[in-house]
């Protein structure tokens, strides 16, 4: 019965993440729009962008090991739901990598916001930060509750 606990709650935390991550960064696109999320003529991120995002995936991470906590009702859900989110993590940076396109001219304007999610590109160490943070996070989320 723990197990299953367990897994819905990690499935759920997931969920909660993909969510969190979708709004937070549609957020801060709308706030630092075309100009203040790219480099100028290319799709390169800023660095306003790239630091902005670890603390979004951070925050992420610690929402969905929150949740993954209440569900599971387990001492080390922020472990599993920590660890779950750095693997998916590092498997989408190297597909993310491994698909790369390099630096593509970009016109100047604004971008809608899904163009901008799908152009986006980032550095190399970027692709490995984000995970390193979500995971932070969800120790610290996953925690949280266990002390309060």
């Amino acid at each position: 019965k723990q197990m299953v606990r367990t897994i819905l709650g990690v499935i759920a935390g997931y969920i909660v993440f993909s969510i969190t991550l979708f709004v937070l960064l549609s957020i801060l696109y709308m706030i630092l729009g075309t100009s203040g999320s790219f480099r100028a003529g290319n799709y390169d991120l800023t660095m306003a962008w790239l630091l902005a995002s670890v603390v979004i995936f951070f925050i992420g991470g610690a929402i969905a090991a929150a949740v993954c906590a209440m569900i599971s009702k387990s001492a080390k859900a922020g472990l599993y739901m920590g660890g779950t989110i750095f693997v998916i993590g590092i498997l989408v940076a190297i597909f993310q990598i491994a698909v790369d396109p390099g630096i593509v001219p970009r016109e100047v304007g604004e971008l809608a916001l899904m163009d901008a999610m799908n152009r986006a590109h980032g550095p190399l160490w970027s692709h490995f930060v984000n995970p390193i943070a979500a995971f932070t996070g969800a120790l610290v989320g996953g925690g949280m509750l266990k002390n309060s």
